[in-house]
C-alpha cells in the first residue's frame, strides 16, 4: 500500500486538514492528499481510500508483497485506525452536510409563557437556534404534516412513507395523547 515515508506524509496532510473545522471540502482534501501520496495512481488511491473508509487494516496480498517490512504494515494499520472515523465523518459532511443531524428542545421556565428553546444541528455542524411558543411548535408540526401529505402524492415518495409507518403511528399516538390531555 504505502511505505513509511508516504504514511508519514499522509499523516501530516490529514493532521493539517483536520486542524480546521470540518467542511464540505475536507473529504475532497483528504482524497487529494491520498492521490498525491500515491503519485497520481488512481487505482492505488482508491484502494487506500477504501481501506481507510471501511477500517480494513489487513493489506491484500499484492500490497503486502510491496510492503517488505512490518513497520510499513504496522504504520498503515495505525494510520487506518487513527483516521477511519474522521474520514467517514468528512465523507458524511461532504455528501449530507445540509441534512439534519440533531434536534433538541428545552422548556424555558417563564412565569407567564410556555416557551421552548430549540436547536437544530446539521450534519456539517452548523447550528440554528430559535425560541418558540406552543402555538409556534404546533404551526411547525402542522406545516410538516401537510408537507408529508403532499409528498405522498409523489410516486417515488410513497415507498418512503410506507417504510416509516411505525414512526407515523407513534406520532399519531402522541398527538392523540395530547388531544386527551387538552380536554
Amino acid at each position: 500500500m504505502l511505505d513509511d515515508k508516504k504514511i508519514r506524509q499522509l499523516e501530516v496532510a490529514f493532521k493539517r486538514i483536520l486542524l480546521m473545522p470540518m467542511s464540505r471540502g475536507s473529504f475532497r482534501q483528504m482524497q487529494n492528499a491520498i492521490l498525491y501520496c500515491v503519485e497520481g495512481n488512481r487505482e492505488q488511491a482508491s484502494r487506500v481510500l477504501e481501506a481507510i473508509l471501511v477500517g480494513d487494516q489487513q493489506p491484500n496480498q499484492n500490497d503486502s508483497d510491496k510492503l517488505s517490512d512490518n513497520n510499513a504494515i504496522d504504520g498503515m494499520k495505525e494510520f487506518i485506525e487513527r483516521y477511519s472515523i474522521p474520514i467517514n465523518v468528512a465523507k458524511d459532511v461532504a455528501e449530507r452536510g445540509d441534512f439534519l443531524s440533531l434536534i433538541t428542545s428545552d422548556i424555558i421556565g417563564h412565569p407567564k409563557l410556555a416557551l421552548f428553546n430549540n436547536r437544530i444541528k446539521r450534519v456539517d455542524g452548523e447550528e440554528f437556534h430559535f425560541l418558540a411558543d406552543v402555538e409556534g411548535i404546533i404551526h411547525v408540526l402542522h406545516h410538516f404534516a401537510v408537507r408529508l401529505q403532499e409528498m405522498d402524492r409523489v410516486e417515488k415518495s410513497k415507498a418512503v412513507l410506507k417504510g416509516l409507518k411505525e414512526e407515523l403511528t407513534q406520532l399519531k399516538t402522541h398527538v392523540e395523547q395530547l388531544l386527551l390531555a387538552s380536554d
